[in-house]
């Protein structure tokens, strides 16, 4: 059984209208790669949250959508707002930066706040010495949803082996984006991949890209994950 640890709420930083940025640290060391994510305990409202940066000074970021439909998500911006303490149990999931390979060229793709996980794995592979041609694609509605704008722009300043592009759904009417990826990329033989976002889009992505010649080893996401 995972131990439990308590966290104190540190900062809460709204981003859009619906999505905060939580900052927790915990008040032991907690040890995670990036790319994990952890849960919540709160009574019946336990939550999984994936973690947004890359381990620093046993500080954890997350991007909470706390949207007023989402019970769940309100109960813990509620919790993090009143008491200022989290318990959290992790991590978990084994899509981590660790796993991905530096010869390879890998194409990111989030969805919504499926930025997370992706933002603290790029992070991770940027601060090596020498890394792997990236390519980010991230799916939202319009570019007000695009809430860490100007970390990419300064990604995309800072390290020419970085590529950003979003995809944005009120315009293509889809909210199933891989085919505009296979646009720029249609042999995907010689690529990784590593996607977050709701499993439908998963499955697609994993469908399509498999049938471009991505190998089924060099495909991430938490939704094959046998350990959450």
């Amino acid at each position: 059984m995972l131990n439990e640890f308590p966290c104190d709420v540190i900062s809460i930083k709204p981003l859009t209208e619906s999505i905060a940025q939580l900052c927790v640290k915990p008040q032991t060391v907690f040890t995670y790669e990036s790319g994990q994510y952890i849960e919540v305990v709160h009574g019946d409202q336990n939550a999984y949250l994936s973690i947004a940066n890359a381990p620093h000074d046993n500080q954890l970021d997350f991007h909470l959508f706390h949207a007023a439909d989402n019970a769940k998500a309100q109960a813990l911006l509620q919790l993090a707002q009143q008491k200022k303490q989290w318990i959290i149990k992790g991590p978990y999931g084994t899509c981590t930066a660790n796993h991905l390979n530096n010869r390879k060229p890998v194409i990111f793709l989030a969805r919504g706040t499926g930025f997370a996980p992706i933002k603290a794995v790029i992070e991770t592979l940027l601060a090596q010495p020498a890394s792997m041609p990236m390519y980010l694609y991230w799916s939202v509605k319009t570019k007000a949803e695009l809430y860490l704008l100007n970390v990419i722009e300064a990604w995309q300043k800072q390290h020419k082996q970085f590529h950003f592009s979003p995809i944005f759904t009120e315009e293509t009417g889809s909210h199933i984006p891989p085919s505009v990826i296979l646009k720029q990329h249609p042999d995907l033989s010689n690529y990784q991949v590593y996607v977050s976002g709701p499993k439908p889009l998963v499955m697609t992505a994993y469908h399509d890209f498999s049938s471009q010649g991505l190998q089924r080893e060099w495909f991430f996401s938490d939704v094959f994950s046998l350990d959450r």
